[in-house]
Order: structure tokens, then sequence, then C-alpha cells
């Protein structure tokens, strides 16, 4: 579309020229071992940003009883973000990837957990641990990717040169309950380890492909399940193992996406069609 913009069909003549009508995408020379990071006739993805995190935590153990055993933790943690906004561009007039933007971001957080062990003597076991526990995680958000720069072709109806991204996500939390069993048994010739959990998600953080670059979205959700894994060995040399699970996950409150993989949902008749090359939208 605008050979005239090349010399020997090759490098842009004045890449620092200013946007405009006339103006020319600057077109990278080198092969693609050694591009310069500049050209537009390739789609570059890049989100750079500094992250300084502080925190301070500790945790404290107290005998109940001899076999009783209480365990508490803490966390403070200090995240901060800075973001600098890399749209991408395809095709589009002008050289490089100026930074339109910036993005702070600040987070002051406690987190912490609480767990129980008991050992008791059964006359059945040789040895036995129960325990329970109790913590709230967190895990700091962002900051996405702007939206592409893309070559506006005709200005039909519904054409979408600059697709619009979340600027930033938020940040994740997280509490999660445990309850297990380990056990010893037959002069420890068996063990059997039991364990139930159920986490519940806020924010929960899913990164999807989007426009030819990654972005993060914020779900509820919640996870239920539990494991088992049990080792016996009747004789020197032989031993069997068995271990299974069972999870149910979900996301919360109704909440939906698009799933990427099957846009079309898996509808007799429905396609995927891409109107135009350079487009970042897709039509069902």
């Amino acid at each position: 579309d605008n050979s005239y913009c090349l010399v020997a069909g090759l490098v842009n003549p004045d890449p620092s020229a200013s946007h405009g009508p006339g103006a020319c995408a600057y077109i990278d020379p080198n092969p693609i071992t050694e591009l310069n990071g500049n050209g537009h006739n390739y789609f570059r993805s890049q989100n750079p940003y500094v992250l300084n995190s502080y925190a301070a935590f500790g945790e404290a153990y107290y005998n109940v009883f001899q076999n009783l055993k209480l365990i508490a933790g803490l966390r403070w943690t200090d995240d901060r973000k800075h973001f600098s906004e890399v749209p991408s561009e395809l095709l589009v007039d002008g050289w490089g990837y100026p930074i339109t933007g910036v993005v702070n971001q600040v987070w002051d957080q406690f987190t912490g957990r609480m767990a129980m062990n008991w050992t008791p003597n059964l006359d059945f076991t040789d040895q036995t641990l129960f325990y329970g526990s109790y913590a709230h995680g967190y895990k700091a958000g962002g900051a996405n990717p702007p939206g592409a720069v893309l070559l506006a072709y005709g200005g039909g109806p519904g054409e979408i040169s600059n697709p619009i991204h979340p600027l930033t996500f938020k940040p994740e939390f997280v509490d999660a309950f445990e309850l297990g069993s380990k056990n010893t048994l037959l002069d420890g010739a068996l063990t059997l380890n039991v364990s139930a959990f159920y986490y519940n998600y806020e924010n929960y953080q899913i990164s999807e492909i989007v426009d030819r670059t990654s972005i993060n979205l914020n779900f509820d959700a919640h996870v239920k399940g539990a494991e088992s894994e049990a080792t016996y060995e009747p004789l020197p040399g032989l031993r069997f193992n068995f271990a299974g699970g069972y999870e149910d996950a979900r996301l919360a409150k109704g909440s939906k996406a698009v799933d990427l993989i099957d846009r079309g949902a898996g509808t007799p008749g429905w396609i995927v069609l891409k109107p135009f090359v350079t487009q970042a939208w897709n039509c069902v």
C-alpha cells in the first residue's frame, strides 16, 4: 500500500518523519534474528514496569499441650508499580513505539495464617497428625498493555483501529481453609494421608490473549476439593501406591468470559472470520 515509501524495496527514507498524510511506516530491514524493535512491519507487544516491593513478616509457635501446637503468622506487604504505556503499532505511519502515558499503583496489605497440629496417641496407628489451617493471601494487581494502534483501512462501519483494553486489574485475595490427617500404621508398612480444602478467591486474576497481546481480568471464584494418598509395603522391595483427588472450581456470581479457544461456543454453523488482516477484532 505504501511502496512509494520504500527505498530499494527496504527502508523508509526518513524514519523520524512526523505522522500525517503521506507519511510512511518505518520498515525494519533487519533479519528476524536482529530486529531493531522500531519497525512497524511486525507486531511488537511490550508492557514495561518497575516494581518496588517491601515486606515484614513473622511466625510464632505455642505448645498448648505436649501434643497440641498452635501456629500464627503475620505479613505486611507494600507493593509499588510504575507502568509505561507503550501501544503496539502495525503498518501505521511513523517510527518506533512512543510512551503515551504512565500508571502508578500502590498497595499496602496485611496477610497471615493460623494453623493447629494435634498428634494424639491412638491404639490403631503408629503415628497420627490432625491439622487445620486458615490463610489469607494477596497478590498485587497491575496494568494491562494499552490497545494497539492499527492501520485504518477504508473506514467502514465497525472498523476498529484503536481497540480499548481495561487499563488496570485489581489485586487478588484468597481465603484458604484446609483440614487433614497424616497417619502411619502397621509398624510403618502403611501410610495414609487425607485432606479437604476450600479456597474463596476475590478478584482472581485470569490472563487472556486479546488483540494479539495478553491482558488480565478479575473474577470472583470458589475452589473446593479433597485429596488422598497411600503407600503400602507388605514385603521389602514390594510397594503399592495410591493417589486420588476431587476438585470443583467455578467462577462466582455467574461471572462469564468469552472462551477464546472456542469463540463460536461449539454452535454448528458458526465460524470465526477476521474481516481484515490488520484488524484486532473477529466476527462470529
